[in-house]
């Protein structure tokens, strides 16, 4: 579990999308996942780092491993980033002030694997009725960590850790 006095929560601003793959890569490292965003088209959680390219074609999105998360939203030619990690306030970025103890867990994702994609699940919430509770081994899941600010008991962040599934177990 991570300590708040080791995470820090940082803003900045970044001026191209190829840097904010660097500091994607600095922050989430290797054994990491993405995932893509624009108002009318989400993409599945997929594993690795998103390139360049790929986050132009997407309004926000955001790559996270167990060691930090970097979001990113588009602005008017510019890239909105937020960091939470464990490795300090990159360069050229404000710490957000205040005290926060971290809240980890998991959240299932209800869908379904796509047949012959290992990492791929589908929400089917829209074309189908799902039965609650699904067995766990048929789950998707993302782990999470909820930062809870000391002062007022709100969470106010939430970092993406790790995505997995019964496929995932031994990974």
């Amino acid at each position: 579990m991570a300590e708040s006095s080791k995470t820090t929560i940082s803003v900045g601003s970044l001026e191209q999308a190829r840097d904010v793959c660097r500091l994607a890569e600095q922050v989430v490292g290797s054994g990491g996942y993405f995932w893509l965003q624009s108002d009318l088209l989400l993409e599945d959680i997929k594993p690795g780092l998103p390139v360049a390219d790929q986050i132009t074609q997407f309004a926000s999105g955001r790559a996270f491993s167990p060691r930090g998360e970097v979001r990113w939203r588009s602005d008017r030619g510019k890239w909105s980033v937020t960091v939470i990690c464990d490795s300090g306030v990159p360069e050229g970025f404000i710490a957000v002030p205040g005290e926060f103890d971290p809240r980890p867990h998991r959240v299932a994702l209800f869908g379904q694997r796509t047949p012959g994609k290992a990492d791929h699940w589908r929400d089917t919430r829209y074309s189908r009725v799902i039965s609650y509770p699904q067995p766990a081994r048929d789950t998707a899941w993302v782990g999470a960590i909820e930062y809870i600010d000391r002062s007022t008991g709100r969470v106010h962040f939430v970092r993406w850790t790790g995505f997995g599934g019964q496929a995932d177990a031994g990974r």
